[in-house]
Formats: C-alpha cells, structure tokens, sequence
C-alpha cells in the first residue's frame, strides 16, 4: 500500500514537473525576440580596394524580388540610416534577390518600372539619366549600383554584406601652357568642352542600353585657374572645366570634344576611352581582380579622372597640344594645332 502510493506521488511529481516545462518553454518561445537579419553596404570597388562607404553613403532604394525575380516590396534608406549601415531586413526564411540604387530620389536619375508592380520581374526595372533635350550640365548626385542573391536562414541570425558599384564619373579638363611657353595663358570663355556617349539607360543588371539618341555632358564648372611663382605673382592662367558622364564601358567609343568658341574650329576628337587607354594602365591593370576585362573593371574603379592638355604656339600664333596627363601619367602625342 505504501508504495504504491508511492509511486502515485512520484508521477505525480513527474507530471507537475513536466507541464511547468512545456509551460516554460512556450513562454521562452514567446518572449525571445525572433533572428534578425541585417544588411551592411560596402563599397571597396575602387581604385583603393578599401571601403570607402562612409564617406559616399546616401539615400539608397532596395528592391526585393522573390528568388525566381518576382517583385515583392520596396525599402527606401534614408541617408542617415545608410550612414548608420546596420539595415534591418523584415523578410523571412528563404532566398531573395535584391536589386539597389542610390540617387533615385534626386532629380538627376528616373527609376523607370511598371506602374503596377503586383506581378512585375526584376528584368522591368532600370534607370535612366534625367536629362533635358539630351544635355547633362549639372553636377550629379553619385550613382551606385548593387544587386545580390541573398539568403535569409531559418532560426539563426545573419548579417549580409552587400557590395556597391559608382556608376558617376567625374572628369576635371584642364588646358594650359606648356613649361616653355609660360607666357601664353587660356580665358575659359574661349572654349566648348562636351563628352558624348550613348549610356543615359542602364538595365536592372547594370550593363548599358543604347537608345537612338546619345548624350551630351557639359561642364557644370567652367573658370580659369593661376599658377604662381615662388614670389606669389601669376605667371600664367589655365582653362579648367568639370563635368560627369554615366557608367563607362569598354569597347564603346564615347567622344571628348574641345572646340575654340571664336573659329568655331574643333582643337581635339577624340574617343574617350582610347586617351584613358593611352595611360600606363598596365600598373593598374594588373591590380585588377578580373582577369579577363581587367580593363572594364579599371573603368569601375576610378570614378575620377584628371586630364591635363599642355601646349605651345606655333609661329603663327595658333595652339599646339603637345602632351597630356591622364591622372598624373604623361603621354606623348602628335602635335594638334588650333
């Protein structure tokens, strides 16, 4: 008798001890918070190879497909939260595709997707460069691109590194007169400066749509600038102007145009990508991590380029471009004469 109602007592015990675990543990379930998942920009695809996001961040647009590229939703990052660079992403287990640009909420770039995006694909979107009877002469907000496969895990947390791209370029033109010809200077008034190029549109994957009519890019800063001697007088003035141009890709052949505003005659015509080509990339180009188009990853990388046109005076008075530099490498060329 004894212990019989011993054993009655010891499960019941067990019993007791059982429902407050299931207890427990539903109530464990309910008060920890579910896995966060985050996303973190990165932006090392540049000349440094260092991430330089910090000092770019900006407003940034993520577009969320479903893995076979059906669109989802839309998250719009303030430039405060990118700077922050801890994106908290509300989705569940499973794999995504992301698609994000910075800038659509400036006036300079056109997000360009269908009106109903309920049963839209990540092939609808694109953007395109806003620009007014095909000029661009103002000085764009950074353009960057990214796009991702991301997996989201079931009952773990993640954190997600999601690397950008600079589309924008910067170009500073400067003309001035060469070490023995210091006495010639250069009013800016005196010159046109325009790169034409026919990539306004970019596709969802970032590649280049050429449409029926190019670009034109005109400076958004044009003015002279002196060069002092030791003594702080000016001995002689240059022409620079500064303009940005869209994504460059090798292997098309956008044109660098300096044209004389009196003769009206054209000094250089050049195609862009050639000069930039001129330089000795060969340093450069072997720091590259694409073998294959190391020259396309080169353009990627550097967003800004410095090129300097020194000249002389030939007898008769008129210009002669004898060398430039390209981001500080001198190349020697045939003399143009303006």
């Amino acid at each position: 008798m004894r212990r019989s109602a011993y054993i009655h007592s010891v499960s019941a015990v067990m019993g007791l001890a059982f429902s407050l675990l299931l207890a427990a543990c539903s109530f464990v379930h309910e008060v920890l918070p579910p896995c966060e998942h985050y996303l973190h920009f990165v932006y090392d695809y540049n000349m440094k190879f260092a991430d330089a996001w910090q000092h770019e961040a900006d407003q940034v647009s993520l577009f969320i497909f479903d893995e076979e590229g059906n669109y989802l939703k839309e998250m719009n990052i303030s430039a405060e939260e990118a700077r922050r660079n801890n994106i908290l992403l509300d989705l569940q287990p499973g794999t995504y595709q992301i698609l994000a640009w910075t800038g659509l909420n400036s006036d300079d770039y056109l997000c360009l997707a269908p009106a109903d995006r309920t049963n839209s694909r990540i092939k609808d979107y694109s953007v395109r460069m806003n620009a007014e009877a095909q000029n661009v002469d103002r000085d764009l907000v950074p353009l960057f691109y990214g796009m991702q496969t991301v997996t989201i895990p079931d009952a773990a947390t993640s954190d997600i590194r999601f690397p950008l791209m600079k589309d924008t370029n910067t170009f500073r033109l400067i003309i001035q007169a060469d070490a023995n010809n210091t006495s010639s200077s250069v009013p800016s008034d005196e010159f046109e400066f325009s790169i034409t190029d026919n990539n306004a549109l970019l596709a969802y994957n970032n590649t280049v749509v050429t449409e029926e009519l190019p670009l034109t890019y005109s400076p958004y800063y044009l003015g002279d600038g002196d060069i002092h001697d030791s003594e702080g007088n000016v001995v002689l003035t240059t022409t620079c102007a500064e303009l940005n141009t869209n994504r460059l890709i090798y292997g098309t052949h956008p044109r660098l145009t300096i044209r004389h505003k009196t003769t009206g005659k054209v000094w250089l015509n050049v195609d862009l990508i050639e000069y930039i080509m001129l330089m000795p990339t060969e340093g450069s180009l072997d720091k590259m991590l694409d073998r294959e188009h190391p020259q396309q990853e080169y353009l990627d990388r550097e967003d800004e380029y410095v090129i300097v046109f020194f000249f002389t005076q030939s007898s008769n008075g008129n210009m002669i471009n004898v060398r430039i530099t390209i981001n500080g490498w001198t190349v020697r060329i045939n003399n143009i004469e303006m």
